[in-house]
C-alpha cells in the first residue's frame, strides 16, 4: 500500500521538476573549468532537492505507511544514500560546513596547458565527518543520521551519490526497486 501511495506522490510535475534540477547539477559537479563556487553551489541545491524529496515523501505519507517507507529506505543502498544526502543538506544549511573537496590536480590530457580539450582530473567527493570541523554539539544534534553519510557518502564521488539519490526516487515512482 505505502509504495502505491509514493508512486502517487512522486508522480506529480513537482517532483519531475526536482529530478531535472538534480540531473541539471550533476554535469557541473564534474566541470573542470566551473568556479570552484559553481561547484559547491550545484552541490548544495543538489542535497536541498534531495532532501526536499525525501521530506515530501515523509509529510504526505501517512503511518502505517510512513514508517514503512523509512524501513525500506533504510534497507537498500540508494535509500541509505538519501539519508547521507539529507545528513550533508542539513550540515551545509545549519553550519554551512564544506562537505566536499576535489583531490589531485588537474592535468592536460592530449593537448597542453589549460587550452586542451580533454582533462583528467579526481573527482569532487565528500569528505569524511571529522574533517568537516563541527563541533561535539552539532554533531550531536544529527546522530541519527550520520552513519548513512558516513558509509555511503563520505569519501564518494558527489556526482555518484546523486545520481544513486536520484535512482532511489525514480525506482519508487516507476516501481523498478
Amino acid at each position: 500500500m505505502w509504495a502505491t501511495t509514493a508512486r502517487s506522490i512522486l508522480s506529480s510535475s513537482n517532483v519531475s521538476v526536482a529530478l531535472r534540477a538534480i540531473d541539471a547539477k550533476i554535469p557541473v559537479m564534474s566541470d573542470h573549468r566551473a568556479a570552484e563556487w559553481e561547484i559547491s553551489a550545484a552541490i548544495r541545491e543538489a542535497c536541498w532537492w534531495v532532501a526536499s524529496l525525501d521530506d515530501l515523501l515523509l509529510d504526505k505519507l501517512l503511518e502505517p505507511e510512513k514508517t514503512r517507507y523509512r524501513q525500506v529506505r533504510d534497507s537498500d543502498v540508494r535509500g541509505q544514500v538519501v539519508e547521507g544526502v539529507t545528513w550533508a543538506r542539513h550540515r551545509h544549511s545549519h553550519q554551512l560546513a564544506t562537505g566536499t573537496v576535489q583531490e589531485g590536480d588537474l592535468r592536460p590530457f592530449l593537448g597542453g596547458g589549460e587550452d586542451a580539450v580533454f582533462f583528467i582530473s579526481s573527482p569532487w567527493r565528500w569528505v569524511p565527518v571529522d574533517a568537516m570541523g563541527l563541533s561535539a554539539g552539532e554533531l550531536e544534534k544529527s546522530r541519527r543520521k550520520q552513519p548513512a553519510y558516513e558509509k555511503h557518502v563520505a569519501n564518494h564521488p558527489v556526482e555518484d551519490t546523486f545520481r544513486s539519490a536520484r535512482a532511489w526516487f525514480v525506482g519508487l515512482r516507476d516501481d523498478t526497486l
